[in-house]
């Protein structure tokens, strides 16, 4: 809550669940992006952009080396886990895992 005001920051389709509004559709297919909106309606998208380690690349080099077969599980459901997984050369990427 903002001044009274309730607020909800997340996937779109928790957003909108709060105003009843349609859900929009992400301004780009690459990248995690969040919806911010309060019971009038969406009011902002933010795009998160994370980095990789620096080490990343090594330790999927090294494993591959092994003849280790890699996975990468994620709790994203973005489609960022698999671009990540494929500029790594990770074998399998699952996404929106839960405990």
């Amino acid at each position: 809550m903002l001044a009274s005001q309730r607020l909800r920051i997340g996937q779109a389709t928790f957003v909108c669940a709060l105003s009843g509004a349609e859900v929009p559709t992400v301004p780009e297919p690459h990248g995690q992006w969040l919806l911010l909106g309060d019971r009038q309606g969406p009011l902002a998208w933010f795009g998160l952009d994370d980095h990789l380690r620096d080490d990343a690349q090594d330790l999927v080099t090294a494993c591959k080396a092994r003849g280790w077969s890699t996975l990468l599980l994620s709790g994203d459901s973005s489609p960022m886990v698999a671009q990540v997984a494929a500029q790594l050369g990770i074998d399998q990427a699952a996404k929106g895992a839960r405990c």
